[in-house]
């Protein structure tokens, strides 16, 4: 039974805040994600953000005003 006489493989984005923003857990050992749906999850992490950052940079302009 998986977890008792084996380990299966997990992969796991997390963001430069420590918080899990994508998981994938293997059923079996040889279970993997396809490489390219892992860089569209992290493309999707870094678009995040950078959205993060410019909204930041507009709310510090706003405040300086």
């Amino acid at each position: 039974t998986l977890g008792r006489d084996m380990a299966a493989p997990a992969n796991i984005l997390v963001d430069k805040q420590g918080r899990v923003r994508w998981t994938h857990y293997a059923g079996i050992v040889s279970d993997r994600p396809d490489p390219a749906m892992v860089l569209r999850e992290v493309k999707k992490l870094e678009e995040d953000s950078e959205k993060k950052v410019v909204k930041s940079e507009k709310s510090e302009v706003k405040s300086k005003k």
